[in-house]
């Protein structure tokens, strides 16, 4: 059986950093996009998406009324690291990038280790 890829946030961080605007890279450090990524697993622990590791879930992940994107920014508020929804959205997007690296989604957003 082929193994699971890991996912590491320090790894991920970096691809964010890369792949944002010159603007947010200016605006973040990478010590801010980690605590970033951080909330968003927090966010997919309470929700129960990352809990049961047997689970499939299609990616990406439709969490009703931009939830995910709310809890990341009031979070990260309360550090003093203050963000737009867009914002968010676009370190989301740039996360995507590390995600295919590792195989972990694919072109349509789908896990095609899971599948």
């Amino acid at each position: 059986m082929e193994e699971q890829p890991i996912y590491y946030p320090e790894d991920a961080a970096k691809i964010v950093q890369e792949n944002i605007s010159a603007e947010l890279q200016h605006k973040l450090s990478f010590d801010d996009i980690l605590f970033i990524l951080e909330v968003e697993f927090e966010f997919l622990e309470q929700s129960g998406v990352t809990t049961n590791p047997d689970s499939i879930v299609p990616l990406p992940i439709e969490i009703e009324d931009d939830a995910m994107e709310y809890y990341i920014i009031n979070q990260c508020a309360s550090q003093n690291i203050y963000l737009t929804f867009e914002e968010v959205k676009e370190i989301l997007k740039a996360e995507e990038v590390y995600l295919r690296l590792l195989g972990l989604i694919d072109e349509e957003g789908m896990a095609p280790f899971y599948n």
